[in-house]
């Protein structure tokens, strides 16, 4: 079967590419399914460390499929276990307690840019004091800030944002995150596919 590359394109965008097709797109030296390739040998890892797999299942996605999202996209390294001098070094550098996990630097609506506070799937990631703070100080300097549990609720929250209107500023250029629709797609660990629900 030949297909246009719009066609490609959509069946990309909908989780909908025939696998041997879809295996063979995937394997394109992708930082992100590399650090997936852990989960293959090892798929109770996920558990253990869900957030940070849930980031990487969010990159790949948005690298194969919004490849324009994926190019502004990037993630801010604010948080985890450090040792003191590192951790003296990362906040003499600047860098801030409570920030949120990923920026996407894209005007949309009303909006500056987006940032999302990314946390376990299974709603088990509370949002700390110093990330309540950022997300007050952030959608009052004119930020989408969004917490979003999970890759797939990450993929709804940055498809729904990307389709605001650019420089409205009415009803429609706000996101309403109490009415994103459920992204169609789950990552599956063992064949590091995405696939259609």
């Amino acid at each position: 079967m030949r297909l246009s590359a719009q066609d490609l394109q959509r069946l990309k965008a909908q989780g909908k590419l025939p696998a041997q097709l879809h295996a063979a797109l995937s394997q394109q030296g992708s930082a992100h399914l590399a650090a997936l390739g852990q989960l293959r040998s090892q798929p109770s890892r996920y558990q253990q460390q869900m957030e940070y797999f849930d980031q990487i299942i969010l990159l790949l996605w948005l690298e194969r499929y919004r490849p324009d999202l994926y190019q502004l996209c990037y993630a801010i390294p604010n948080g985890g276990l450090r040792s003191g001098s590192v951790a003296g070094q990362m906040k003499a550098s600047g860098q801030k307690s409570g920030y949120p996990d990923l920026g996407l630097d894209l005007a949309r609506g009303r909006y500056h840019g987006l940032r999302i506070e990314l946390k376990r799937s299974d709603g088990k990631g509370k949002q700390s004091p110093s990330q309540q703070q950022w997300h007050d100080r952030l959608l009052q300097a004119g930020y989408c800030y969004a917490l979003c549990h999970g890759y797939a609720m990450a993929i709804s929250v940055m498809t729904a944002y990307a389709d605001l209107a650019l420089g409205h500023f009415d009803q429609k250029s706000e996101l309403d995150l109490d009415q994103l629709p459920a992204y169609p797609v789950v990552f599956d660990l063992q064949s590091q596919l995405f696939i259609g629900r």
